[in-house]
């Protein structure tokens, strides 16, 4: 019997670390006793108001789905497939590196950018 492909989701929320930490407890607690999702295709990522802001601003949104569309080989490529400077899109492949969406991956003497999920889910609290 196969299991059912899971999307891999990033969870982006702007709430109370508290918050997060014990429905994260909670989630746990229910795969253990259940066949739902494997843990590791969730990612929660609890960010402050500015991080948020800057995560969803429309440059960024386009440089995320360039490296999950293209996976660009480098922050070099990627920055031509955008048609943006490179000091530009290396700043902003770091500042989502710093907030943890992307990752950098060495590879030789550049820097593959990675976007290592399906989905981005963002949730706020008010």
């Amino acid at each position: 019997m196969s299991k059912a492909r899971y999307r891999r989701t990033l969870e982006i929320r702007n709430e109370p670390p508290e918050d997060t930490r014990q429905e994260f407890r909670e989630k746990l607690e229910d795969l253990q006793n259940d066949d739902t999702p494997n843990p590791d295709d969730m990612h929660v990522l609890n960010v402050t108001g500015k991080q948020l802001h800057r995560l969803t601003s429309t440059k960024n949104v386009e440089l995320i789905r360039a490296v999950s569309d293209h996976q660009p080989d480098s922050i070099n490529e990627l920055a031509e497939k955008l048609e943006r400077g490179y000091k530009e899109v290396h700043r902003n492949v770091s500042q989502l590196e710093e907030m943890g969406v992307l990752e950098l991956e060495q590879d030789g003497r550049s820097k593959k950018p990675v976007f290592g999920y399906d989905e981005i889910d963002i949730q706020i609290s008010l």
